[in-house]
């Protein structure tokens, strides 16, 4: 994720708001041009068409590739889907609004939360999982 919050504080984002673009949604999202410029097209599919499904897409790319942006934009809230049909929609609003205000409790809360390797038992921990190698000198 590119997500560079200066970029979006109250003035610059009035600012952007005066003329939105696919560019500041994707390039927000996808940190590499290639990526981004496939999902900026996507979304602009989907906002053209109203709907769009896996079989529309243009044929330049496999099926799998497109599959995998019109399943990301699910996933993060710019799409709706119905069957194989991906609609264009705005179910983000809410929850990152929540989950901003979730993460500022949880900043302010003053619990320590311990260790959090229990937390993901099936998580690749690697050198840093908390044993000691007598070669390291420690952890």
């Amino acid at each position: 994720m590119n997500f560079k919050h200066w970029q979006w504080e109250t003035h610059a984002l009035r600012e952007k708001e005066k003329r939105p673009t696919v560019k500041e949604i994707a390039s927000v999202l996808f940190e590499n041009d290639t990526q981004a410029y496939r999902f900026a097209l996507v979304l602009t599919l989907v906002k053209r068409k109203g709907s769009l499904m896996l079989r529309d897409m243009p044929a330049d790319l496999p099926k799998a590739t497109w599959h995998r942006y019109l399943e990301t934009g699910y996933e993060l809230g710019f799409f709706d889907k119905k069957g194989d049909a991906y609609f264009k929609s705005n179910r983000f609003t809410n929850p990152i609004r929540n989950f901003g205000e979730y993460y500022e409790k949880w900043l302010k809360d003053e619990r320590d939360e311990g260790d959090v390797a229990p937390l993901f038992p099936n998580a690749l921990k690697g050198r840093h999982s908390g044993k000691k190698k007598e070669e390291d000198g420690g952890v």
